[in-house]
């Protein structure tokens, strides 16, 4: 019995594992990049203690990320991106930024001002990752 396999179990094809490894990475890579949509809004309740901030300052948290996406999307449209470069790698790049911006969003942003710049580039990040969802 090889290690890892239990006696009486019916081993896993290997072309079953090199066929699910790439699926399981797109679907990984997918759920992680469009969870940028909604990262602000798991921490609501603490913007709005730390920054002094109401509901609808929240909305334009969220409304930043929108706008962004639409710049973006119009961007990618009208510059053709799609057809110059490879899909992959605007999913990676855009996806790469989307953490930098998310990520500067957390460490960085000290008010609602420099928090809604933070998302709008996330937003705008998110316009080369959700077209390839």
């Amino acid at each position: 019995m090889t290690s890892g396999q239990f006696e009486g179990a019916t081993p896993i094809p290997s072309r079953f594992l090199r066929r699910l490894g790439p699926v399981a990475t797109i679907a990984l890579a997918q759920l992680l990049g469009t969870s940028l949509w909604f990262s602000a809004n798991s921490a609501t309740d603490t913007l709005m203690t730390s920054w002094q901030i109401t509901a609808a300052d929240i909305g334009w948290l969220t409304s930043a990320v929108q706008g962004g996406f639409i710049l973006g999307t119009m961007i990618m449209a009208l510059g053709g991106l799609a057809e110059r470069y490879r899909a992959s790698l605007i999913f990676v790049v855009s996806a790469a930024c989307g953490a930098l911006f998310n990520a500067c969003f957390a460490w960085f942003s000290e008010g609602l001002a420099s928090g809604i710049v933070f998302r709008f580039l996330v937003g705008l990040s998110l316009a080369g990752i959700y077209p390839w969802a």
